[in-house]
């Protein structure tokens, strides 16, 4: 996602340059912009600023470096660290992951909702339980108490932040399939 929106602006900016030594005015450009991006184009403030610089002398349609620490945290070995963590017990809180990964609680979060589409939600989880129970035997169903669409467990963890699950769209955990179907035989 951020190579595309980078992709835009670099085209956006390239062409911005063109018009703006060709001494087309920000106004004309940006109407321009909006005719081919649409919603994506950047706003016509951007565009005069923009067109201010490539009038003044400046050549490159990048950004100049900024100071700061590059961000580091979510890498393709951290993403997968986190995912891992998450499968093996999905019970894990995000503090609980950061402390033992070494990396803060903010990284923790930002690569469980943005690189592996994790929330935390009960609902989702109830309902792949019960296509896993239609595909179960009966002794199973009577590990849950039913009553006026509340769920309760028959075995309920003792601490409410226990009963939290990371779930990744689409996939349920490994440690709900075996209590579901059962551990392999």
């Amino acid at each position: 996602m951020t190579s595309k929106f980078n992709e835009f602006l670099l085209e956006q900016r390239a062409y911005i340059k063109i018009r703006s030594l060709l001494g087309d005015t920000p106004r004309n450009i940006h109407q321009d912009l909006v005719q081919v991006y649409g919603g994506e184009a950047c706003s016509e403030s951007i565009v005069k600023k923009w067109s201010l610089r490539f009038r003044e002398g400046r050549v490159s349609v990048e950004d100049d470096p900024r100071m700061g620490q590059p961000i580091i945290a979510t890498t393709a070995n951290n993403i997968a660290l986190v995912a891992e963590m998450c499968d093996s017990d999905p019970h894990i809180t995000i503090e609980q992951s950061a402390t033992s990964l070494t990396l803060s609680t903010g990284s923790v979060h930002a690569i469980l909702t943005k690189h592996l589409d994790s929330k935390e939600d009960p609902g989702e989880n109830c309902k792949k339980l019960l296509e896993k129970y239609d595909q179960c035997d009966e002794r199973r169903l009577f590990e849950i108490c039913t009553g006026d669409e509340t769920w309760i467990r028959y075995s309920e963890p003792t601490r409410k932040e226990q009963n939290k699950v990371w779930i990744v769209k689409g996939v349920l955990p490994q440690h709900y399939q075996d209590q579901i179907i059962g551990p392999p035989k």
